[in-house]
């Protein structure tokens, strides 16, 4: 195994994550972005929840700077955010829609900016773990994008 891969390696499992995580990395990678379906959208949200929940609620318990309110918000945002996928999980093509769309943005909006802020300062990540999971947070937002573009187009233009 090359000297990166044992780093990385090793990191994931120093945090708890276990080579689960490493396959819903590599998994979310490759199929939160361009999606066709709603079933590949929601395959899809499930992975980039199974890559980013777990690395974030380990931050969020480390931070001693946190208060117990803000931990506990951002602990309930990422329950919150299992709940919602789980359930569009539970019957894909009945639950997606423009509502599900909206809690996903909802979602990002909330988890993304201190997650990343979080992955910035850890000095335990070299450039290239980093990049990964910058990655996998920008595949994420570009999945809903292009999920929020899609529900435009089959909208159509607004009434006038």
């Amino acid at each position: 195994m090359p000297n990166g891969a044992k780093q990385w390696a090793k990191w994931i499992v120093g945090i708890g994550a276990g080579w689960g995580a490493i396959a819903a990395l590599v998994f979310a990678l490759g199929s939160c972005a361009l999606v066709d379906t709603p079933g590949q959208y929601i395959e899809a949200d499930v992975r980039a929840e199974l890559a980013i929940a777990p690395i974030a609620r380990r931050y969020v318990q480390a931070d001693s700077t946190l208060s117990e309110g803000l931990r506990a918000a951002h602990l309930k945002v990422l329950d919150d955010w299992r709940a919602h996928v789980d359930d569009g999980a539970s019957d894909p093509a009945g639950k997606f829609g423009r509502k599900y769309v909206e809690q996903d943005r909802a979602f990002y909006n909330a988890i993304a900016p201190w997650y990343v802020a979080y992955l910035k300062a850890d000095p335990e990540l070299d450039e290239d773990q980093l990049a990964s999971l910058l990655d996998t947070v920008a595949a994420w937002e570009l999945m809903i994008r292009q999920a929020e573009i899609e529900l435009r187009k089959e909208r159509g233009p607004p009434d006038e």
